[in-house]
């Protein structure tokens, strides 16, 4: 009964307390309009969702963005050095198949995204205004990928306290 209510408050079934959401950040040279877009859009996905609630979303010009992928790869690097037989696993990072995205691991065990990072360089149309519908796309991408790695860890949870029993 406890692993169901713990389960509940994890999937957001039950209120677990009004706990203000991640923030939403713009690096410095992102400009004005794309980060009020992505902040005007997460917000909205935060509010809907208590999964994405729980990660920081940080929208990054180019620069911020190679050093954060820099960084995170350097990590992922010097830990499959150090153990090789569980870098796939121990990855600070998940792929997404979008380049444009970068999924950080949370250290949790229920909570398998904890950070994300977009490219703004990505949502800028030719006459240099946002592209709307890269943005909205975006942020529906980032809503189901993050979703989607909680809920099947949650299931892989379940599975294994099942096995235990």
């Amino acid at each position: 009964m406890r692993m169901i209510a713990a389960l509940l408050i994890l999937c957001g079934s039950v209120d677990a307390g009004s706990v203000p959401p991640a923030p939403i950040v713009c690096t410095t040279n992102v400009p004005k309009r794309i980060c009020s877009m992505f902040t005007s859009f997460f917000s909205l996905e935060q509010a809907g969702s208590n999964v994405l609630k729980d990660v920081q979303i940080t929208v990054a010009d180019k620069a911020a963005f190679k050093r954060e992928r820099d960084r995170i790869t350097a990590i992922w690097l010097n830990s499959s050095h150090a153990n090789p037989e569980k870098s796939e696993t121990k990855k600070p990072f998940l792929l997404s198949g979008n380049d444009d995205t970068l999924f950080e691991r949370g250290e949790s065990k229920t909570r398998t995204v904890e950070k994300v990072f977009i490219s703004a360089d990505a949502f800028q149309a030719d006459d240099s205004s946002p592209d709307i519908d890269k943005i909205a796309g975006s942020t529906m991408f980032v809503l189901g990928y993050v979703e989607g790695c909680f809920y099947t860890r949650m299931q892989e949870v379940s599975e294994e306290v099942e096995r235990v029993r």
